[in-house]
């Protein structure tokens, strides 16, 4: 059995709409929350959760619920991504946020970017009923190959969009003017390119 679920509408519809894995297993997608899942204890034998962690209103109701679903000897693969200053190209959006006058946007920016430690992430998920637990470290590079216009509009389809959207022309020319210095760092040819590092935490109950 392969399961997925998101607690947006929105998103299970873009999943299914690439339709199945080639020889890969049918998928089941529910609308449905991080806590409590919709599925009966001791259902899989593998979770994973892809930089969604950091986003639930409970992430310690979250883990023990991704416990309670895996067999004994389960395993959990989760990834959550490092403070802002460690993901070069959200924190360039945030500071040009800040610098074209908008920091309450830039504020709600951080909201994907827990400061948790790797030994407070691995507390939390031993916490939460895995005998094993162990953090590490990656690095990747974001890049935007179509450059600043294609970084400016990938912002644009986050939930920070609509207020994006909602900006008049003014406001709207300084974000771009601001961006046009805080990118320019990351600039690599005609790309935008830039680390963004990630907790990886691998967990056994």
């Amino acid at each position: 059995m392969v399961a997925a679920c998101d607690a947006s509408p929105a998103m299970i519809a873009q999943a299914e709409s690439h339709g199945g894995v080639m020889n890969g297993s049918p998928i089941a997608y529910t609308v449905a929350p991080a806590a409590p899942l919709p599925y009966p204890d001791q259902t899989f034998d593998l979770v994973t959760c892809q930089q969604g962690l950091q986003f639930f209103g409970d992430a310690g109701a979250a883990l023990g619920e991704m416990a309670r679903v895996l067999v004994p000897g389960g395993r959990l693969v989760a990834s959550v991504w490092c403070p802002p200053e460690d993901c070069s190209v959200f924190h360039a959006f945030m500071l040009a946020l800040r610098n074209a006058g908008l920091p309450e946007l830039a504020d709600l920016m951080t909201t994907p970017f827990p400061r948790w430690t790797a030994d407070e992430l691995v507390a939390r998920t031993r916490q939460r009923g895995f005998r094993e637990a162990a953090v590490t470290a990656v690095t990747r590079d974001l890049v935007f190959p179509g450059g600043l216009a294609e970084t400016m509009a990938a912002f644009g389809g986050t939930p920070l969009g609509p207020r994006l959207g909602q900006l008049d022309a003014e406001a709207s020319r300084a974000l771009v003017a601001a961006a046009e210095r805080t990118f320019a760092p990351l600039r690599a040819g005609s790309s935008i390119q830039g680390p963004m590092r990630s907790w990886i935490l691998l967990a056994t109950v």
